[in-house]
């Protein structure tokens, strides 16, 4: 028995050297948890104990003090919005749904503000908003929000786009896409049906045309397409 509870120190050990703290705390807790525990053995499992649950509450202040900067950093320069939001992105933004609210109806960054609002429709969050721009009020639900990705008018455009561009100029569709997806990701949270998609790409195509070969592309391409 002795190499049993040798090897299940081993283990335990061997868990928390690989900062797996949360499997070495179940282990701990299962073999506690036993009918029969030596004294020498609940001796080191219960170090063993101590010192995964600080290592873990550790990481735990750390998390939350990455989240309390985060949002104060909501509260700087637009450059430092935009690394804010671009971050919390990444994170669950129903653990600071309040904030996020108190963000987005006080003039917030358009960028920064973009970036929460894409990250809400992704995550389909199902609480009500509101974003104030310039003093106008817009209210909406996050589960109504549409990524860019799956806009209606954001994929007809691209296709037409594709259509104009991908054989001759393949450079500037990517130019197009590129513009393309900001104008509808700063849209938000308003976005783009399908019908309006051929008018989207002709307006990002003569914008992208006129500063790359002065109009010429946007052009031939109108003449070409009759139903323009």
């Amino acid at each position: 028995m002795a190499n049993y509870y040798d090897e299940i120190l081993e283990e335990i050990e061997e868990l928390i050297s690989r900062n797996e703290n949360e499997e070495a705390l179940f282990l701990i807790r299962k073999e506690l948890n036993m009918p029969y525990v030596p004294s020498d053995f609940e001796q080191k499992i219960k170090e063993l104990r101590r010192t995964v649950t600080a290592s873990i509450q550790e990481k735990k202040d750390t998390k939350e003090a990455s989240l309390d900067s985060l949002l104060k950093n909501l509260r700087g320069s637009e450059s430092a919005q935009i690394a804010a939001a671009s971050a919390l992105s990444q994170r669950n933004l129903r653990d600071c749904i309040m904030e996020i609210r108190m963000y987005l109806a006080n003039e917030p960054c358009p960028e920064a503000a973009a970036l929460i609002m894409e990250a809400i429709a992704e995550q389909e969050i199902r609480e009500d908003f509101r974003l104030v721009t310039n003093g106008i009020e817009a209210d909406f639900y996050g589960d109504s929000l549409i990524p860019v990705a799956k806009s209606g008018g954001f994929r007809k455009a691209y296709a037409c786009l594709k259509k104009w561009l991908e054989n001759d100029n393949p450079g500037m569709l990517e130019m197009c896409r590129t513009l393309l997806t900001r104008q509808v990701f700063m849209a938000l949270p308003l976005s783009y049906d399908a019908e309006e998609g051929e008018d989207l790409a002709l307006g990002v195509l003569e914008e992208v045309s006129g500063m790359m070969d002065g109009g010429l592309t946007y052009r031939q391409i109108r003449a070409k397409e009759s139903s323009f």
